[in-house]
């Protein structure tokens, strides 16, 4: 992501690092609680969250082998 500039400003990083964060403290939790169902989350979210793209070293996006 930062090749991409997701790194550029400041605020983006401190969403995403306390979004991480609290991402954890809540599987951990889930866990705590029910460990069938935070499996079952945790697979929900892997599920869903979009396939990493690869970039060329000029810097544009390449097409992905996973489709």
């Amino acid at each position: 992501m930062e090749s991409l500039g997701g790194d550029q400003y400041w605020v983006d990083r401190f969403l995403a690092q306390h979004a991480a964060v609290f991402y954890y403290w809540t599987v951990v939790g889930f866990f705590a609680i029910s460990p069938s169902n935070a499996y079952t989350f945790s697979e929900l979210v892997e599920a869903r969250a979009p396939a990493p793209r690869r970039v060329s070293s000029r810097g544009r996006p390449q097409q992905s082998s996973v489709d």
